[in-house]
C-alpha cells in the first residue's frame, strides 16, 4: 500500500494521523459490519442526526408501537375479531375498519346482513346482455349491391360470434351454479332495488358506484368472518348502536337484535374510537419516515427499532467516524482505510500501516528524484 502524495503530509500531520487511526480503531470503524450493527449505513453525519435518529427509535419502540398494539388489540376485542400478530397486521386491521367505515358512510350498515356478494352481482350488467353488445354488428351497413343476402351473411356473421360469446359465458355460469345458483330475472331486479335502497346519498346512484361499493363490502365482510371469533365465556360482544336503513331480504332483522341494541361483531362494525386509532398510526408511520431518512427501517419495524435501541451508541459514534473518515480521505488515505477495514486492524496495525505506507511513499519519491 502506497500513499500518493507524501509531501502533503509533515512530521506533525503524519503525528495526527496516527492520533485519528487510532480514534477510528477505538470508535470500531474498522470493524464495523452489517451484521454488527442495525445502525450499518445510516446517515448520521452530526451529532443532532444521531440524537434525533436515537430518539425516534426509542420512543417508537418504547411507547408508540406498543400503545398501537395496545390500542388495536383493544379494538379487535371490542368488536369480536382475532387479535393481530404484529404491525403489520395492526395495520391490516385497521385498513379493514377504515373501510368498513367508509362503506357505512355510502351505503346503510344493513348491508351486511343481506348477502352484499349477490348484490353486487345483481347490479352488474347480465352475461347475456354484455354478450349481445359486445358482439352485435354495430354500425355495419350493407349495400344495396349485396342484397338481402348480404345483409344475412353479416347478420349470420354477429349470430355465430355472439353464440360463441355466449357458450364461453355459460360455461362460467355452470361453474357459478355448483357454488351457487345464477341470478334469476325476477330475483336480479329485485336485488337491485334492495342495493339502491341502502344507498344513503340523496341522488340515485351510479350502476358502477352502487356495485363498487357492494363489491368493497362483500370483501370487507369475507375478511370480517375469517377473523371473527367467538365472545369469552359465552357472553355477547359489547352492544353497538343498530344499523339502520331498508331490512335484508326477509324483513326481518337479524337475529340477536333487539330494539335500538345489537351485540357489536355480527356484522361488520367499526370501533368506537376508531378516529383516535387512525390518528395514532399516522403518526407512528410520520415517524418511522422520519426514522428512515437516517437508517433502513423495514415495513415490519418492530424488530429492529428493538435493535437499534439496544445498540444506541453506536448512533452516537457515527457522526466522529464520518468526520475521522472525511479528515484521513483528505490526505489521500481513502485506500488504505478500505484495506485496513477489509482487515478489520486494531489501533497497531493501522498505525503501522500508515507508517509503513507514508515511508515507502517518501522512499520511492526519494528514488525517483535520485533518477532524474
Amino acid at each position: 500500500m502506497r500513499i500518493g502524495s507524501p509531501g502533503r503530509i509533515d512530521a506533525e500531520t503524519a503525528e495526527r494521523i496516527r492520533g485519528d487511526l487510532r480514534d477510528f480503531a477505538r470508535l470500531g470503524g474498522f470493524t464495523l459490519r452489517p451484521r454488527s450493527t442495525p445502525w450499518y449505513g445510516a446517515a448520521l453525519r452530526t451529532a443532532e442526526q444521531a440524537r434525533q435518529a436515537a430518539d425516534l427509535a426509542s420512543r417508537l419502540h418504547s411507547h408508540l408501537l406498543p400503545l398501537l398494539a395496545y390500542r388495536v388489540d383493544q379494538a379487535c376485542g371490542e368488536v369480536g375479531l382475532r387479535t393481530p400478530g404484529g404491525y403489520l397486521e395492526r395495520a391490516a386491521r385497521l385498513r379493514l375498519f377504515e373501510g368498513v367505515a367508509e362503506t357505512m358512510r355510502r351505503l346503510s350498515p344493513r348491508v351486511f346482513e343481506a348477502a352484499p356478494t349477490r348484490l353486487a352481482e345483481a347490479t352488474s350488467e347480465p352475461a347475456l346482455l354484455r354478450a349481445f353488445r359486445q358482439n352485435r354488428p354495430g354500425g355495419q351497413r350493407v349495400s344495396r349491391a349485396e342484397g338481402s343476402g348480404g345483409r344475412r351473411a353479416a347478420w349470420g356473421d354477429w349470430f355465430g360470434r355472439w353464440q360463441a360469446s355466449w357458450e364461453n359465458r355459460f360455461g362460467g355460469w355452470r361453474r357459478a351454479a355448483r357454488e351457487g345458483a345464477p341470478l334469476g330475472l325476477w330475483e336480479r331486479r329485485a336485488l337491485r332495488k334492495q342495493a339502491r335502497a341502502f344507498w344513503l346519498g340523496a341522488n340515485r346512484p351510479e350502476r358502477a358506484d352502487l356495485r363498487g361499493a357492494l363489491a368493497e363490502a362483500a370483501a370487507q365482510l369475507a375478511e370480517w368472518e375469517s377473523l371473527r371469533v367467538s365472545p369469552p365465556d359465552g357472553g355477547s360482544w359489547r352492544p353497538g348502536p343498530a344499523p339502520t336503513g331498508p331490512l335484508p331480504a326477509g324483513g326481518r332483522p337479524m337475529a340477536g337484535r333487539s330494539g335500538s341494541q345489537g351485540v357489536r361483531g355480527r356484522p361488520p362494525w367499526p370501533p368506537s374510537e376508531l378516529g383516535d386509532l387512525l390518528r395514532l398510526e399516522a403518526g407512528c408511520e410520520a415517524r418511522l419516515d422520519s426514522l428512515r431518512a437516517y437508517v433502513r427501517v423495514p415495513d415490519d419495524p418492530e424488530q429492529v427499532l428493538a435493535a437499534l435501541c439496544a445498540d444506541r451508541d453506536t448512533a452516537w459514534r457515527l457522526p466522529s467516524l464520518y468526520e475521522l473518515g472525511m479528515r484521513l480521505d483528505s490526505l489521500g488515505l481513502g485506500a488504505l482505510l478500505d484495506d485496513l477495514v477489509r482487515k478489520e486492524a486494531d489501533a497497531d496495525l493501522a498505525v503501522a500501516a500508515f507508517d509503513h505506507a507514508w515511508y515507502s511513499a517518501i522512499l520511492d519519491h526519494l528514488g525517483t528524484g535520485r533518477s532524474a
